[in-house]
């Protein structure tokens, strides 16, 4: 998919930060979140791996898929790693 079919938000208000990233355990900015029709959040990760969720998220079969929890596994871990790195430097 081209990065110019894709939807961009700016959170001047700091919102998103309180209502998206801190509760999603993100560390990193930018941070892709991908909401489904449903409106609930399907995808949060790394911009590198939207182009291989995205066409998922769209067909609805990334959500339950082993894939999609695999994926949210790793973004967790990654993120905790970061944050006590990020605490040992302090």
């Amino acid at each position: 998919m081209d990065q110019s079919d894709r939807r961009i938000g700016v959170d001047f208000t700091r919102e998103m930060e309180k209502l998206w990233l801190h509760p999603s355990r993100c560390v990193g900015i930018p941070t892709p979140f991908v909401v489904d029709r449903d409106g609930r959040i399907a995808f949060v990760g790394l911009t590198m791996q939207l182009d291989d969720a995205l066409p998922k998220v769209l067909t609805g079969s990334w959500r339950t898929s082993d894939e999609a929890k695999a994926a949210e596994t790793q973004r967790i871990a990654r993120d905790k790693r970061i944050r006590g790195e990020t605490a040992r430097k302090s």
